[in-house]
C-alpha cells in the first residue's frame, strides 16, 4: 500500500472517536441508522446520476471512482491539499481503502487542484461511516462550504444541519428517478449492513418507512432531522 497512504488512514484512526448515543430505545436507533444508510448508499452508488438528475452536469463535474484503472491515480491524493494533475481538476473523487474493500471516502478538487476534504475541513468526524459523498458534492455545488469550518464550535452539527438544508431541496427530486431495482438493491445492502441488529425490528422499520413509494424522501427526512438525529447522526462511525 502507498506509505502516505497508510499513514493518512492510521492518522484518522487515531483519532477516531467513540460513537455517540443518546439514550433511546432499539428501534430508534436502528431506524436512525436505516434512514443514514439509505442515504448514503444513495449518494455513494448513483453518484454520477444524481449529478444529471439534479441538472447541474453543466458544471463539467467530473466523476471519478476508486478502481483498479484509477488506483495509481488517486492514492497519489491521500493527505495533499493540492494536486498538479488537470486529469483531477474540478472532480468529485473516491478515495477507497483498497480494490477489495467497497470503503471510499468521497471529497471534491476544484478546478485549481485544491483538494477540500469534508474530514479536514471540520464539517465530518475523522473516519466517520457517514456523510462524505453529499458533503463532497455539497462543496462541488456551494463554494462557501470549502473554507476551513473547525474554528466553529460543534461544527460537526453545524455541518451535519447544512445538509439536511441540501437533502430537502433535492432528495425528492433524486427519489423521483429511482427505480424499484434501485430500491430493493439499496434495501439488500442495509440489511447486510444491519445483520447484527433485532431482524424482526429491522423488518418492520424498512416496512413502516422504507416500502417503495413517494413517501421515502418524507419518511428519511423527518427521521434524520428531528433532534434524535441531529443530536446523533454527525457522530456515527
Amino acid at each position: 500500500m502507498n506509505i502516505k497512504k497508510l499513514e493518512y488512514l492510521n492518522k484518522l484512526n487515531i483519532q477516531m472517536p467513540k460513537r455517540k448515543f443518546e439514550s433511546i430505545d432499539n428501534y430508534e436507533k436502528i431506524k436512525l441508522d436505516i434512514a443514514a444508510s439509505y442515504i448514503i448508499t444513495l449518494f455513494g452508488n448513483y453518484m454520477e446520476s444524481i449529478v444529471k438528475w439534479l441538472q447541474i452536469d453543466h458544471l463539467n463535474v467530473k466523476i471519478i471512482k476508486f478502481n483498479k484503472k484509477n488506483e495509481k491515480l488517486i492514492d497519489d491524493l491521500f493527505d495533499n491539499e493540492f494536486t498538479e494533475n488537470k486529469k483531477l481538476f474540478n472532480s468529485l473523487v473516491g478515495l477507497g481503502v483498497s480494490l477489495n474493500s467497497d470503503n471510499a471516502h468521497w471529497i471534491y478538487i476544484n478546478k485549481t487542484g485544491k483538494i477540500h476534504n469534508s474530514y479536514s475541513n471540520g464539517l465530518q468526524i475523522n473516519n466517520s461511516n457517514q456523510f462524505c459523498q453529499s458533503y463532497a458534492l455539497l462543496m462541488a455545488l456551494k463554494p462557501y462550504f470549502r473554507q476551513n469550518f473547525s474554528r466553529i464550535k460543534k461544527s460537526y452539527e453545524y455541518g451535519y444541519v447544512s445538509l439536511l438544508k441540501f437533502w430537502k431541496l433535492h432528495l425528492e427530486k433524486i427519489m423521483q428517478n429511482i427505480t424499484l431495482d434501485n430500491h430493493i438493491e439499496i434495501i439488500k445492502l442495509i440489511k447486510i449492513a444491519n445483520q447484527i441488529e433485532d431482524q424482526n425490528i429491522v423488518n418492520k422499520i424498512l416496512k413502516d418507512y422504507f416500502s417503495y413509494s413517494n413517501l421515502i424522501a418524507t419518511n428519511i427526512l423527518n427521521i434524520l432531522s428531528s433532534d434524535y438525529g441531529i443530536k446523533n447522526a454527525p457522530y456515527f462511525l
